[in-house]
């Protein structure tokens, strides 16, 4: 079993600590050039504030993780990305690469998802695990089963769970539960089209020459569609005017309202 501690930024800690009902944040970081493969989903993941603060101040369990644009993780989560507005979110992101962000520009950013959160009174947020140097500047993950690392994590799930945690840190375990997209596909009125099958959806001439890039949560792990719209839909083998689009998820692909499937 493994913990990873993140280190947060101190306004995004501190907007969400006042927002308790937001059960899902996303810990955004400005630069998305490495994929996250340090946890298995369920496996707790802890906030570390930076220096001069410098305390672990809260945690919750891994959901997923992928490389979005900030409006598109904006569109998914809102304020739970710790910020008020996107044009605060990209104000922020634009302090840590040291360059504003453009009014036409939408970076990729690196975007760790984590549920259950909760964080902790103030005067119950812990100092930062052993070997957690000051040069780190994203995060460090621990092996559970290391004896010298066993004490410090169990008081951090206490404190997480709200309970007493009896576990075998040498053995493998995970938090169940739900993540963020099967919220979002279960709204009332949605359309979807069954995995393995394929959707024809009309499309104007003025979308014909456009590339868009679909993002969509899915029950834990993040279903990428890249949907590239030719000039012709003559290479797609269907009528003038649709193109189509392979659904090869295991879940379901949800449609925006007003789209038709044939």
């Amino acid at each position: 079993m493994r913990a990873y501690v993140g280190v947060t930024d101190n306004d995004w800690y501190r907007f969400l600590a006042a927002r308790p009902e937001v059960a899902e944040v996303n810990l955004w970081q400005p630069s998305g050039g490495r994929e996250f493969r340090i946890l298995a989903l369920g496996e707790p993941f802890f906030f570390k504030t930076h220096y001069p603060h410098n305390r672990v101040v809260g945690g919750g369990f891994f959901s997923d993780s992928a490389r979005l644009r900030v409006s598109e993780a904006w569109e998914l989560f809102g304020e739970a990305n710790g910020a008020g507005s996107v044009e605060q979110m990209r104000a922020r992101i634009g302090r840590y690469r040291r360059t504003p962000i453009g009014g036409g520009e939408d970076p990729v950013i690196g975007c760790l998802f984590v549920r259950d959160v909760r964080f902790f009174p103030a005067d119950a947020a812990a100092e930062p695990p052993a070997r957690f140097g000051p040069n780190i500047v994203q995060g460090k993950s621990y092996d559970l089963a290391d004896q010298s690392a066993a004490p410090y994590f169990r008081m951090l799930l206490q404190l997480l769970l709200g309970a007493v945690v009896e576990l075998d840190f040498t053995q493998p375990w995970h938090r169940p539960g739900p993540v963020f997209g099967d919220r979002a596909w279960r709204r009332t009125g949605s359309a979807s089209v069954p995995s393995g099958q394929w959707c024809s959806m009309p499309i104007t001439a003025a979308a014909r020459s456009a590339e868009r890039t679909y993002h969509r949560c899915f029950r834990r792990r993040i279903f990428v569609l890249s949907l590239t719209v030719a000039s012709t839909a003559s290479t797609t083998g269907c009528c003038s005017g649709r193109t189509s689009i392979p659904c090869s998820t295991a879940d379901t692909l949800p449609l925006t309202p007003g789209t038709a499937c044939w």
